[in-house]
């Protein structure tokens, strides 16, 4: 019933606007007089989607009419009186184009410019030409680009590494990613989600393979409304060079890390095809310590501990696809990916365990292992087919991906004589599978308008089997625990469906939506009655508004509303031991975060220089928090509960520059309050602070084929509700040089050049407190090797490319 009712609405959504674009009749009116055309960019043959055409008079220059390319790069201008014109075609970070020779009249109505290929605006230095440059960052209405090729500094290293120097990113120093502010966000690889976890997958992908990153913090109803802060999109390189080309690349650096990848294809016209491969091995050396304190109204207990450990991450992974135009209107595409991972930590840690009043004394070390391993498969089948003179599209799109996943945990107490007092072992097995079908259907409605439509149904199965062991010293052996032990199955249904109108009222460019999603989830524990049902339908209004103040200026405001679903193990009903010091247990009492997000946006051209400012107001309900508690003398509960509300409220600044005819410089401030409301325990943990961040790029063009890279970062403390985060401070140094007309580079890269990247706080609650620290080897020592195979020409598309756009990820 709750999915019949979603598909109702969007028809209903789709009648009234179809009857509402109908042209009305009456009237012989004349066709109007205006220019159509197409616009690429001329480096990457990409259509660009919010170019500004300027329609000018040929005898004076004056401004007569206007417009924007829409998401294919195409713009049809009406409304022109008969004449001779001048079109200029503008768009920040590259250099303007002018048409001239348009002369309309009664025999020559609407005349097509055909493609019009606009390029990155380039340095001149003195004699020699820099040409082939992108901008390090690109604003479009609804995301920032990233184009990672103008990131030496993170080329030696993997996704996590780029997004340190992404504007609404920030990145600790254990490579935990947070968007805006938090965790929860959408992870995309090229369009697809990801079979791996976020932060598995953003480990696995080297810097080297990636050509764009997309940031979108308020996406409109199309996509998928999951997660706190909005999606993530990791665009790997791609070729469209008619024959054969490859990219072929390989690192090595300190603590033996070291991994390479390549991409290749074979092109047609009708045909292309894609191979590529990657492998890597990252590992991350540091020292840590915590000081830890638990207590009641008589005692309390102290566990000081310091200490080595290391991070390592191993992964590899090959993938192809390819894609077939058998007709001029249809297009079949396939891609899969097969690949295994592992990562995990192991550390060495002495311990120093007293109490006050002072009755017991112990010193121990203790040896923690843990590691997380598995294969993964995804496969996709898509199709695009256009039809009609209004050239209105529709994509199919089949997809499975399955992943296996073993995680191992030991910790064992060892004492000065060498033998083991106290252990733990924990295992958890199991495979999770995804299946998903959709379609995505797009209709011109009339010059400046569009309706968009889609259904969705997902499928995500998984089990988890966890198994506890204790140490028996009498026996010198681990024991199975049963009550520590649980088989749980997991399933969750999604069927969703939405619809977009796109228009426009005078100079205002308008986008509305509405999403609806009925999610089914059952969390079942094998063996025992105990089940967790969930059975809901949500709907999530979106809305976009665009005004263009003059050619090099406009502002932008949005609003969206999304949702953030609790994971499988933060709703499971038991006791898991992560270590001998901590616990982990779930609330199958938890409801989802609902999140409302507004924005606003203004962008201009300075000069030689772009200017970005971003102001935005986020409300979190029924905020998830994860949250600790005293379990028993020296252990900790780790649980998540509904705590309260959030709110941040904040700007986020951007200055691209050329200083100097051989300097860029690119920075970027982010400046937010943030407020928490809520209660645990009967304690009131309502706080405040203001964070801001600043990152500041600097890229030195020495020679034609010699760069010079330096950046740095700072972020300032920051709170959660039962966590304060010290500030932190870093610098990056890189230097690249280019040999034989590009085909090959060197780079070398420095990371964390003074060995400031430090994680360091606070942490409190019930009857706890604790201090801790985490520093990392540094620096970080890196060369990068880059062979590029390519030897073609690319040939110029007549129109624009069809793609799917789509952007939705769940986990499973």
């Amino acid at each position: 019933m709750k999915q019949t009712s979603i598909l109702i609405l969007i028809l209903l959504l789709l009648i009234n606007v179809q009857i509402f674009s109908q042209p009305r009749s009456g009237g012989n009116r004349q066709p109007r007089l205006g220019i159509v055309g197409h616009v690429l960019d001329k480096k990457t043959n990409d259509p660009l989607e919010y170019v500004n055409i300027v329609v000018l008079k040929e005898e004076d220059n004056t401004q007569v009419n206007g417009g924007i390319t829409d998401t294919e790069g195409k713009f049809r201008i009406i409304g022109i009186r008969p004449g001779k014109y001048i079109a200029k075609v503008s768009y920040i970070g590259f250099k303007s184009v002018f048409v001239d020779d348009i002369d309309l009249n009664r025999s020559n109505r609407v005349m097509d410019l055909g493609n019009i290929y606009i390029e990155p605006a380039s340095l001149q230095l003195e004699d020699a030409k820099v040409v082939g440059e992108k901008t390090p960052i690109e604003y479009k209405i609804d995301k920032k680009v990233i184009n990672v090729s103008e990131q030496s500094t993170s080329i030696s290293g993997s996704a996590v590494d780029v997004l340190e120097n992404v504007p609404s990113v920030r990145v600790d120093i254990e490579g935990n990613v947070a968007l805006r502010g938090s965790g929860s966000f959408t992870l995309l690889i090229d369009g697809r989600p990801s079979v791996l976890d976020a932060t598995d997958a953003l480990e696995q992908i080297p810097a080297t393979s990636i050509d764009k990153i997309e940031i979108i913090t308020n996406p409109s109803a199309k996509y998928d409304p999951e997660g706190v802060s909005g999606i993530i999109n990791i665009i790997s390189k791609k070729h469209e060079l008619d024959g054969i080309s490859a990219i072929i690349n390989g690192n090595a650096g300190m603590h033996n890390t070291f991994g390479g990848d390549f991409t290749s294809s074979y092109r047609t016209k009708e045909f292309s095809l894609n191979l590529g491969a990657r492998y890597n091995e990252r590992y991350s050396p540091g020292s840590s310590l915590e000081n830890r304190r638990t207590f009641n109204d008589t005692a309390s207990s102290f566990l000081n501990s310091n200490g080595i450990s290391e991070r390592a991450r191993t992964g590899w992974s090959i993938n192809g696809g390819g894609d077939y135009k058998f007709s001029e209107n249809d297009i079949i595409g396939f891609s899969a990916r097969y690949g295994d991972r592992s990562g995990g930590r192991n550390s060495e840690i002495d311990y120093f365990n007293y109490t006050e009043p002072i009755t017991t004394e112990k010193r121990y070390t203790s040896s923690n292992q843990r590691e997380r391993s598995g294969d993964f498969f995804s496969s996709n089948l898509n199709y695009t087919h256009t039809f009609g003179p209004k050239q209105h599209n529709i994509y199919l799109e089949a997809m499975y991906q399955k992943r296996n996943g073993d995680e191992f945990t030991i910790n064992e107490y060892i004492e000065s004589d060498g033998t083991i007092s106290d252990g733990r072992k924990n295992t958890e097995v199991g495979p999770g599978i995804r299946r998903r079908l959709k379609l995505d259907y797009s209709y011109p409605l009339s010059e400046d308008s569009k309706l968009e439509a889609g259904l969705k149904y997902e499928m995500n199965n998984s089990e988890d089997d966890t198994k506890s062991y204790i140490f028996d010293p009498a026996n010198s052996d681990y024991e199975y625990e049963d009550e520590y032990s649980y088989i749980i199955d997991y399933t969750r249904n999604i069927s969703a469906a939405y619809g977009i109108y796109s228009g426009s009222i005078w100079d205002i460019g308008l986008q509305g939506g509405l999403r609806g999603e009925y999610t089914y989830r059952l969390i079942e524990l094998v063996d025992s009655n105990s089940s967790t049902l969930i059975d809901r339908l949500d709907y999530f209004p979106t809305f976009h508004a665009t005004y263009k103040l003059n050619e090099i200026q406009q502002i932008m405001a949005s609003y969206t509303s999304r949702i953030r679903r609790p994971r499988g193990w933060y709703l499971e009903p038991f006791d898991v031991w992560t270590d001998a010091n901590n616990i982990r247990r779930g609330n199958p009492n938890l409801q989802p975060e609902y999140i409302d997000s507004y924005e606003l946006a203004f962008l201009t051209n300075w000069g030689n220089s772009l200017v970005s400012l971003e102001a935005y107001y986020r409300i979190r309900k029924n905020k998830i928090e994860r949250v600790r508690e005293v379990y028993a003398k020296d252990i900790t509960l780790m649980t998540y509960t509904n705590f309260g509300r959030d709110y941040s409220f904040g700007t986020e600044m951007m200055l691209n520059t050329d200083l100097l005819k051989f300097w860029n410089m690119n920075l970027m401030g982010d400046l937010y309050h943030y407020k928490i409301v809520g209660t645990f325990k009967d304690e009131d943990l309502t706080k405040e602070n203001f964070n801001w961040s600043v990152r500041l790029n600097n890229t030195f063009k020495i020679f034609e084929s010699t760069k010079v890279q330096i950046n740095g970062s700072y972020n300032s403390p920051s709170i959660s509700a039962q966590n304060e985060m010290k500030s932190s401070i870093s610098a990056n140094f890189a230097i690249k040089q280019e040999f034989f007309n590009k085909k090959l580079s060197l780079t070398l890269q420095v990371r964390d050049l003074f060995n400031s990247a430090i994680h360091e706080g606070n942490s409190y609650g019930p009857g706890f407190e604790s201090y801790y620290t985490f520093e990392r080897d540094a620096p970080y020592v890196s060369l990068n090797v880059s062979l590029n195979l390519n030897n073609f020409k690319k040939e110029r598309k007549k129109g624009g490319t069809n793609g799917n756009g789509d952007m939705d990820d769940d986990e499973f």
